[in-house]
């Protein structure tokens, strides 16, 4: 219900900056509260910068060019977004890409092919 409304009376960009801020805050409180350690090199930083555009930008401009398709596509383009923070991960901060991290991957990729509804169509 929420989305319905902030969808009718705020543009795309003012959505998606207001999530990446309260995001931020969250992660913010957290760490104040858990009093977690938090340390990063210039390199680290620049390539959670780099991620951060890719994750919001990229979606957000295809969302823009998709709004033509309808909301399903749109959801589609969604669940990439955790794909590509994995990959982004592995790529740019040296993280291990896991047995589960794939299989989450392959369980999201059925979950958009079985949403789409574009195979089912083949198979008949």
């Amino acid at each position: 219900m929420f989305n319905e409304i902030a969808l009718r009376q705020l543009q795309p960009l003012q959505i998606v900056t207001a999530r990446v801020c309260l995001a931020a805050i969250l992660l913010w409180l957290y760490i104040c509260v858990t009093h977690t350690p938090v340390s990063l090199n210039a390199m680290q930083v620049k390539n959670l910068m780099i991620m951060a555009a890719i994750n919001n930008v990229i979606p957000f401009l295809l969302i823009r060019i998709l709004a033509q398709a309808g909301a399903t596509n749109i959801t589609l383009v969604a669940f990439l977004i955790p794909i590509s923070a994995i990959l982004l991960g592995v790529t740019f901060l040296d993280e291990t890409l896991s047995i589960n991290a794939l299989a989450g991957m392959c369980l999201i990729f059925a979950g958009l092919v079985v949403i789409d509804g574009r195979m089912r169509q083949h198979i008949r």
